[in-house]
């Protein structure tokens, strides 16, 4: 599927571009020939008493080229072989859906939905450590409201590069200093909302340290153990102190009312827990 920067730039049609696509596909039928005709009224359509028996199909094959694949797999199949009938059902779908008309927790009901489903990547040798989905670049009041949201939901994996991890010298403290300034980088942005960090060991698909924050159920901090392997894994001891440490640290949150902010404070405040697993 294409993402939105190319779509904009294909000149195909997709939801919100009818007024723009219509003009370019007028041009593009007149160009072969496709007799067609424009008014305030009713747009663009093709003049029916001067189609002939093979320009339809033709007409047909030219604008579903011109048509995203999102809008063309919502077009009844039984309107595309008429060129009139696909025009007007275009029309209808390519619509911009008026996301901000609906009840705010409708909306944020479908921010969570989609961002459920994000996984955030962030690597300590980066400057730009992650980029905004482009859903928070659509509009101020869309970013206000899913910004939140998205540091809620998403799923956040921090990770130096392989190449940082091969320097057998420093490179806990390396990813503790990046993780903090990432922190710093968010924190007005949203890490008070934050509420799953994910710390790989050595690398982006080695062993991982996951802690999550459950508020809504009372649970608190928490911490579990994801991709480990026969030869990169947790010992037991290693767990029993990492419960340990989240125990403490929880406690400290509570008492002085951190939300998101403890998951950094669970990972910097003691690096030597997950230095070496396995």
């Amino acid at each position: 599927m294409a993402t939105l920067g190319k779509l904009t730039r294909s000149g195909m049609l997709y939801e919100g571009n009818y007024d723009e696509w219509e003009g370019r596909m007028q041009g593009t039928l007149e160009m072969h020939n496709i007799a067609v005709c424009f008014n305030d009224e009713d747009g663009l359509y093709i003049c029916r008493e001067e189609l002939t028996a093979a320009d339809e199909p033709k007409a047909t094959t030219l604008i579903t080229n011109l048509v995203s694949e999102g809008i063309l797999g919502r077009t009844p199949n039984n309107r595309k072989d008429n060129p009139e009938n696909f025009l007007d059902s275009l029309r209808d779908l390519a619509k911009p859906f008026r996301l901000n008309d609906l009840p705010p927790e409708i909306r944020e009901r479908i921010y969570s939905f989609h961002f459920a489903k994000e996984q955030v990547y962030l690597f300590s040798s980066r400057k730009t450590y992650h980029a905004l989905p482009s859903l928070l670049l659509v509009s101020r009041v869309t970013r206000l409201q899913a910004l939140p949201i998205f540091y809620r939901d998403s799923k956040f994996l921090f990770s130096s590069s392989e190449r940082e991890y091969e320097k057998k010298d420093g490179r806990v403290n390396h990813t503790v200093v990046a993780l903090r300034q990432w922190a710093k980088s968010a924190l007005q942005q949203g890490v008070r909302d934050l509420r799953r960090l994910c710390v790989c060991t050595m690398g982006r698909y080695s062993a991982t340290i996951v802690v999550t924050l459950d508020v809504l159920n009372n649970k608190g901090l928490m911490v579990t153990f994801e991709r480990e392997t026969r030869l990169r894994f947790f010992t037991a001891e290693q767990k029993e102190a990492w419960l340990k440490h989240i125990e403490q640290v929880e406690a400290d949150r509570q008492a002085i009312g951190l939300l998101g902010e403890a998951l950094i404070l669970a990972f910097t405040s003691k690096p030597a827990l997950w230095e070496n697993p396995g």
